[in-house]
């Protein structure tokens, strides 16, 4: 499996680095059918997501919705004086 994957993970397509240089087994909870080696980040997030492809599309589209909207307003910010524009923290 690691090598047709090319030793990397299945979701990042990047290998193991790091204090775990080694990827995690990813099964289904339903079958216990082995999908694929992971990091153990890139399996915990689909893990919080209870492994739904449904919840992972919503996430998709709003990070796709929230990255145009920074977009839009660091073009917007470019336009106004820094002594006018709004400090965060």
């Amino acid at each position: 499996m690691l090598a047709d994957q090319n030793g990397v993970c299945a979701i990042c397509r990047l290998p193991p680095t790091g204090r775990r240089k080694y990827l995690t087994v990813d099964h289904c909870h339903l079958t216990g059918r082995i999908r694929g080696l992971l990091h153990v980040k890139c399996n915990s997030a689909i893990g919080n997501l209870n492994d739904d492809p449904e919840l992972l599309r919503s996430a998709l589209d709003y990070l796709e919705r929230a990255d145009s909207k920074l977009v839009a307003i660091s073009r917007t910010a470019a336009l106004i004086p820094a002594s006018k524009q709004a400090k965060v923290g």
